[in-house]
């Protein structure tokens, strides 16, 4: 499974696949199959990658849906508009 919310979080942060790989201590190439699903994801990693965008994992990798979700210690208030698109919301 392409992990899509991934890919498009990393690319709005503005981080390459090479950062990412770097701020994980794992390759380049390991980095780019957990993206493109070719990688089994371990919890252990999704809690590093989550980390790194302050978000829990789930808000990246598990199929669910909140209609408000307020991240603990975020410098902004986020609302999910859907399981893709963030809208940054003031409150």
């Amino acid at each position: 499974m392409k992990h899509v919310n991934l890919i498009r979080i990393r690319k709005n942060k503005e981080y390459t696949c090479e950062n990412m790989a770097k701020m994980l201590g794992i390759s380049t190439s390991y980095y780019s199959q957990i993206e493109n699903g070719n990688r089994k994801l371990d919890y252990k990693m999704a809690v590093k990658i989550a980390s790194i965008f302050k978000l829990y994992p789930d808000d990246i990798f598990y199929r669910y849906y909140e209609r408000y979700k307020v991240i603990p210690n975020h410098p902004k208030k986020i609302k999910v508009i859907s399981y893709f698109n963030f809208e940054e919301e003031n409150l």
